[in-house]
C-alpha cells in the first residue's frame, strides 16, 4: 500500500519559517566569526605596519651613519648543534652573553677583537642542571650594531 505524505499550509509555513530562521542564524554566526577574524587581522596589520615604520626609520639612520662610527649595542649568542633542553640552552646563552658583553657593548665595531672574544669563551666549563658543559667559540661576526657569537656546547661525560 502506498502512503502519501501531505502537508498542511500551517506545516509548510512552519517549515519555511524554520528554514529561514536557521539560514539567518547561520548567516549571523558566520558574519560574527568573520568580523572577529577581520578585527584580529586588522590589529595585526596595524602592529606590523608600526614595526615596519620603526625598522625603516632605524634603517635610514644606519644608512646615514658611517660604519667607522657604529658601536656594538647588542650581543646575540647562538648555540651550534645543541643537544639539550630549552632551559639549559637559555642558561648557557645567558652565561656566554654575560661573559662577553662588557668586551663588546659600547665599543666601536672596528675595534672589537674577535679572536680575543673567542678566547674568552674557549675551554670554559659550566654546570647547568647538574650537568657539565664544555664551551667552544666557533665563529663570530658583526652586522651593523649587533655582535653575533656562535658557540658549541657539548656535555662532558661523567667520570
Amino acid at each position: 500500500m502506498i502512503r502519501f505524505f501531505t502537508w498542511t499550509r500551517e506545516q509548510m509555513t512552519r517549515l519555511a519559517a524554520g528554514f529561514l530562521l536557521g539560514t539567518l542564524l547561520g548567516a549571523l554566526g558566520a558574519t560574527l566569526a568573520l568580523g572577529m577574524r577581520l578585527e584580529a587581522l586588522s590589529m595585526e596589520n596595524a602592529s606590523l605596519a608600526d614595526r615596519l615604520a620603526d625598522l625603516e626609520d632605524k634603517y635610514q639612520r644606519l644608512l646615514q651613519q658611517p660604519a667607522s662610527r657604529l658601536q656594538a649595542k647588542d650581543v646575540v649568542v647562538h648555540l651550534v648543534d645543541f643537544r639539550g633542553d630549552e632551559r639549559t640552552e637559555l642558561e648557557l646563552r645567558r652565561f656566554v652573553r654575560d661573559l662577553v658583553k662588557d668586551h663588546v657593548i659600547g665599543r666601536p665595531v672596528q675595534e672589537i677583537d674577535h679572536l680575543l672574544i673567542q678566547k674568552v669563551i674557549d675551554g670554559r666549563r659550566i654546570t647547568v642542571e647538574n650537568r657539565d658543559w664544555h664551551l667552544r667559540a666557533v665563529m663570530s661576526s658583526i652586522t651593523w650594531e649587533t655582535y653575533f657569537l656562535y658557540v658549541e656546547a657539548t656535555a662532558t661525560l661523567p667520570v
